[in-house]
């Protein structure tokens, strides 16, 4: 029976020492004193501290951590979202830049403002000579032309028509006694015109033509006898004229002032005039009949000296 219990002691003491040894091999060896006790105190020791770590590792852990289990991140709505990144269009993309505004467009010379367009004015002033009671002497009237141009849209070229007439009649009195008054001649004139003026060359504010025209012109006329003279002085007659020519000149518009279609013109130039005139008078108590007919080649007319200006010049005014 003795046999038996210490049999059982030495059994139970060596499974504490086996127990002990596999403590030992799965943890650091601590220092220690020699005998089992003193690896009971380091496996006490071990354990120990291991439960000091893991309550340090708890307390430091961030909130909602627990051991064995997987930490929970924040709400997504607490996180603040990266800015996004910075995006480029792709090349050919971008929108087309914005064209420069057009250059203003140039000013046209005033020539070109009237073309297609029509002006009325005085074309001139044309004489139409008649012969008086002797059948030699000649007397010319002068004869305004007032008519209408119109430029082609082409600007070269265009036409004008003028027309003119005039008017003479009067009485000249006498205070001496026993004196009649006397009737002045009494005259009428009518004329026609027709150009074809060309424009050459233009610039801004002036116009060089070349003007081909035609003329033709009529006139009458009646002298009563003078009742304080003796003998017949009654005279009568009328006259034909055609001429054509050629003047050159300048047309200057009124641009330069802002009025472009205001024009003044200028021309000479050569005309062939073709004229008949028939007289008919009382001689001696018998009835005379004069005629004369010529063809003249002329550069201008100027009967008087400012002819040169009312004879040349001519004013027109363009509507649009």
């Amino acid at each position: 029976m003795k046999r038996n219990k210490y049999g059982g002691a030495i059994l139970a003491l060596a499974g504490v020492l086996g127990t002990a040894g596999l403590a030992a091999a799965q943890t650091p060896t601590q220092p220690s004193g020699s005998g089992s006790m003193d690896l009971g105190v380091s496996a006490g020791a071990s354990s120990t501290g291991d439960s000091q770590a893991a309550a340090t590792a708890t307390s430091e852990a961030p909130p909602g951590y627990a051991p064995g289990v997987a930490p929970t991140q924040p709400p997504a709505a607490a996180q603040r979202p990266p800015p996004p990144p910075a995006t480029l269009p792709p090349p050919g993309t971008l929108p087309p830049p914005v064209p420069p505004p057009p250059p203003a467009a140039p000013e046209l010379p005033d020539h070109e403002k009237v073309a297609g367009q029509s002006g009325v004015g005085l074309l001139g002033v044309t004489t139409v000579d008649h012969v008086l009671a002797d059948g030699e002497s000649t007397s010319g009237s002068s004869l305004p032309l007032i008519g209408l141009r119109h430029w082609a849209a082409s600007k070269g070229w265009g036409w004008q028509l003028g027309v003119g007439a005039s008017h003479h009649s009067g009485t000249s009195s006498d205070s001496t006694p026993g004196r009649d008054n006397v009737d002045d001649p009494t005259v009428w004139n009518m004329g026609l015109h027709f150009g074809l003026p060309l424009a050459v060359y233009w610039d801004d504010h002036y116009t060089f033509l070349v003007l081909p025209n035609v003329n033709g012109g009529y006139s009458t006329w009646r002298q009563l006898d003078n009742d304080n003279t003796p003998g017949d002085q009654g005279v009568s007659g009328n006259t034909w004229a055609v001429s054509g020519g050629v003047r050159v000149g300048a047309e200057v518009h009124f641009g330069f002032i802002g009025v472009p279609m205001l024009t003044l013109q200028g021309t000479v130039g050569a005309d062939l005039v073709w004229q008949r005139t028939r007289v008919e008078a009382v001689e001696a108590g018998r009835e005379v009949t004069h005629g004369r007919w010529g063809l003249d080649l002329r550069t201008a007319d100027f009967n008087d000296p400012w002819a040169l200006f009312t004879n040349s010049i001519s004013a027109l005014y363009y509507f649009q």
